[in-house]
């Protein structure tokens, strides 16, 4: 659920950005201001939930070495619960969220920011004319 509300706010920040922008401006400026904010409010939260999440697993990955040599024994591993190791998987084998995180979402988001604060823009615009 909170997923779900978190992508939400992802995915609405460019209509709010554009909402706010609109207030003081309406011209070419005001537009391309509200498009490069929408684009990074998106991206750096991504990039910081991934980074986060990432600082998370690297902690836990560091609380399996129990004897602190920097490596895993089979002593250790064996003493690991089901848990333990879904988190080592998490951490090693989950490349795509990496890759999303930090190269994919970035492009998505300048598109997305792009389409849906130029749509804002030009609706506001015809509703604003027809007044």
């Amino acid at each position: 659920m909170i997923d779900i509300l978190m992508w939400l706010c992802i995915f609405s920040s460019p209509i709010l950005i554009c909402i706010l922008v609109r207030k003081k401006s309406v011209g070419f400026k005001a537009w391309l201001a509200a498009f490069i904010i929408s684009w990074a409010v998106m991206a750096i939260t991504v990039l910081a939930l991934w980074l986060g999440y990432d600082l998370y697993l690297s902690y836990k990955l560091e609380l399996l070495d129990i004897d602190g040599d920097g490596s895993w024994s089979n002593k250790e591993m064996e003493t690991w619960t089901e848990e333990d190791h879904n988190t080592m998987k998490r951490y090693f084998g989950d490349g795509g969220r990496n890759v999303f995180a930090v190269f994919i979402f970035p492009i998505f988001s300048l598109v997305y920011s792009l389409l849906v604060t130029a749509m804002y823009w030009l609706i506001a615009n015809k509703i604003r004319k027809n007044l």
